[in-house]
This record gives structure tokens, sequence and C-alpha cells, in this order.
């Protein structure tokens, strides 16, 4: 993810705490893989569980989602002025809010 010091950062959902960091995608990878095996080390040391990866679930990528109506009117101008979707409208927000998070 880019950050705001214009870097990237690298976590992982699983393991709170415990992250990465560089100039591009591929240093955050790395200093976040090293920063696992590290954390790894100490926990088996200490004789704690590992914990699984999340498994990831198949999604059909459909969604009901309910809005009050002045958003849904916003949205659906920002689509006309735009040209785009409605649909295409709520994913681009959506992907910046997943994003941002």
């Amino acid at each position: 993810m880019r950050d705001v010091s214009g870097g990237y950062s690298a976590s992982i959902l699983e393991v709170p705490g415990v992250f990465g960091g560089g100039d591009d995608i591929e240093e955050a990878n790395r200093t976040l893989e090293e920063a696992l095996a590290d954390w790894v080390d100490v926990e088996v040391d200490a004789g704690h569980p590992i914990p699984a990866p999340i498994a990831r679930t198949t999604t059909a990528g459909g969604l009901q989602l309910r809005i009050p109506p002045s958003l849904h009117h916003q949205a659906a101008m920002l689509a006309a002025i735009e040209g785009i979707s409605l649909n295409r409208v709520l994913a681009d927000a959506v992907a910046r809010g997943v994003a941002a998070s």
C-alpha cells in the first residue's frame, strides 16, 4: 500500500503488528517477509501457536447496499455527469475506501 511519505508499506492481516516498508513494492514485501520470519522465530521459541492463513473465499461480486435517498441521488448525478454507470461510481468509491484503510 502506498503511504503518505511516498513509499510503500505491507502488512499481514493474520499477524497484526508485523509490517514492512520500503521505497518500492518489492522492498516493502521483502522487509515484510523478513519481519514475519523474525516474528515466527520468536513465537515458536515462546511456544505460541502460529495463526493459519485466513481462507480465501469465493465471492460473486454482487452486493445489496442500502443508502439514504439523497446519497443515491448524488451518486446517480455523478454517474450521469461522468457518463459512467451508477455501479461504477459506487464500486470506485468502495475501492477508494478499502484502499485507504
